[in-house]
């Protein structure tokens, strides 16, 4: 499917820039919003029958896996944009709970 996708974006252009753009005619070719990604990403998940699933499921999955690959809790507050102890904790907690 990204195959098929990355085939397609050429057709926008060569330009380097966001990798998902819109096909909508009122912003055709401009980047998708945020919001248009969560729904994406929903959508998606609701279709493989994954019902507890978003963009921050996706966020969550990529700080876990900076940890199992022997990231410092500090390296990964700071990849993911943390300045509180306790926010770092609270979310190595939930994911690591979370994903077993």
């Amino acid at each position: 499917m990204l195959v098929r996708y990355l085939e397609h974006r050429r057709t926008f252009g060569n330009k380097r820039g966001p990798l998902f753009l819109s096909e909508s005619r009122l912003n055709y070719s401009d980047p998708i919003s945020i919001w248009s990604w969560s729904k994406i990403v929903l959508r998606i998940a609701r279709r493989a029958g994954v019902e507890r699933f978003s963009t921050h499921t996706l966020r969550h999955l990529c700080l876990t896996d900076l940890a199992h690959a022997g990231w410092d809790i500090h390296e990964i507050a700071s990849f993911a944009g943390h300045r509180s102890v306790q926010t770092r904790c609270s979310i190595s907690i939930s994911v690591d709970a979370t994903f077993r």
